[in-house]
C-alpha cells in the first residue's frame, strides 16, 4: 500500500478503536469553530471518507467508512444550524443524569438501526450488518433490532448454521408473538433449511395478522399450488393396503 493508504488505514483503525464522543470530534473541530470552519471540515472529510472512494486494499473497513461518513453528515447538519447547534451545545454542557444517558443510548441505537435499514434496502449488507449490530448491542430488547441483526447475519454468512438466529427470533416471538418482521425472517430461514411446515406456519400467521402482506400471501399461495400439482408436496396419502378396506383385506 502507498504511504497515503497506510495513513488512511491508521486513521480508520483509530476511528474504530476510539470513536469520537461528539459532533465536534467527528469533524475534528474545536467547540468554538465558526460556520466556515464547520463547512470546510465537513467537505474535506466527506471527500476522503466517501465509501465509493475507499481503496480496494481497505475494503474490509467499508463498514467503518460508511458509519463515519453518516456521522459526519449528521454532525454537519447539526453544527451548521444555529438553533440546533445551540441546543446541542446545551446538552453537551449539562451533566447528564442516568436517565439522560439511557435515553441518549437508546437514540444512538435507533439511529444505528435506521442506518442499517437504509443500507439493507441498498443491498449493502455488510455495512448494514455493522450498523444492525450496534443497534442490537445497545438495545437487544427491541424486536426490530433483533430481527434485522439476525437476518442480516444469515445474508452475510449463508454457509453457517442458522439455528442460533432462529433461536434469537423465537425468543422475540415468545414475548411478541405477532411481530410480523420477526415472523417473516424466521419463516424465510425455515424455508432455507427446508423446514416447510414451520415456514408455512409463520407465513400463514402473517397473512392472518395482515392480509395485505403481499410476500407472505405469495408464499402461502405458491405452497398450496405445489401441494395440488406435485405429489411430493401433497399431504400424506394412505399407504397401499391401508385404511378401512385394507384392514379388511389384511384379515
Amino acid at each position: 500500500m502507498s504511504p497515503a493508504t497506510l495513513a488512511f488505514q491508521a486513521e480508520l483503525q483509530k476511528y474504530q478503536d476510539e470513536p469520537p464522543q461528539n459532533y465536534y470530534e467527528v469533524l475534528g473541530l474545536e467547540r468554538n469553530a465558526d460556520m466556515t470552519q464547520v463547512r470546510s471540515a465537513f467537505f474535506q472529510l466527506a471527500r476522503r471518507f466517501h465509501p465509493d472512494k475507499l481503496p480496494v486494499e481497505l475494503s474490509h473497513f467499508r463498514a467503518i467508512v460508511t458509519r463515519a461518513f453518516a456521522e459526519m453528515g449528521e454532525a454537519h447538519q447539526v453544527l451548521i444550524d444555529e438553533a440546533r447547534r445551540a441546543e446541542y451545545d446545551q446538552r453537551l454542557n449539562s451533566t447528564p443524569s442516568d436517565e439522560q444517558v439511557q435515553v441518549a443510548s437508546i437514540l444512538r441505537g435507533a439511529g444505528a438501526h435506521q442506518r442499517a435499514e437504509i443500507l439493507y434496502k441498498k443491498k449493502a449488507y455488510a455495512e448494514a450488518l455493522a450498523e444492525a449490530k450496534v443497534a442490537y448491542d445497545i438495545d437487544s430488547t427491541q424486536p426490530d433490532h433483533v430481527a434485522l441483526y439476525a437476518w442480516l447475519h444469515t445474508l452475510i454468512h449463508p454457509e453457517e448454521d442458522h439455528r442460533p438466529q432462529i433461536e434469537m427470533m423465537t425468543k422475540v416471538l415468545e414475548s411478541n408473538p405477532d411481530h410480523i418482521r420477526t415472523l417473516w425472517y424466521r419463516g424465510q430461514l425455515y424455508k432455507r433449511m427446508q423446514q416447510t411446515t414451520k415456514a408455512m406456519r409463520d407465513f400463514t400467521h402473517i397473512v392472518n395478522l395482515k392480509p395485505s402482506h403481499v410476500d407472505a400471501a405469495r408464499e402461502v399461495r405458491v405452497h398450496r399450488m405445489r401441494r395440488q400439482t406435485d405429489p411430493k408436496e401433497a399431504p400424506h396419502s394412505p399407504k397401499p393396503g391401508g385404511g378401512l378396506f385394507g384392514a379388511f383385506r389384511k384379515k
